[in-house]
């Protein structure tokens, strides 16, 4: 697996990426959500991890508006993510 972090469009930068949620919170809704549904390493096209601590600052933004945080596909990578056995450990 590439060590690197997620190479979207900000690259491994993680408060690009959770800036990103907050304007869609605070610009494309009434500021109250019901969720978020993320998969902890992207398994479409590879095993592309997300930017360190992603996770962790959007599902406080989610909560602050209301919303709860689901994590799909909790078991991607299963034993296959080089430092965690589940995928979800990663974040």
């Amino acid at each position: 697996m590439n060590p690197d972090p997620y190479r979207g469009r900000f690259g491994a930068d993680t408060n690009s990426y959770v800036n990103d949620v907050q304007d869609h919170i605070d610009y494309g809704t009434s500021g109250r959500v019901a969720g978020f549904i993320a998969e902890t390493i992207q398994g479409v096209g590879g095993a592309v991890e997300l930017a360190p601590g992603y996770l962790k600052s959007v599902y406080d933004i989610v909560h602050k508006a209301g919303g709860v945080c689901i994590a799909d596909e909790v078991q991607t990578g299963f034993g296959r993510t080089g430092s965690h056995y589940w995928g979800f450990e990663t974040q």
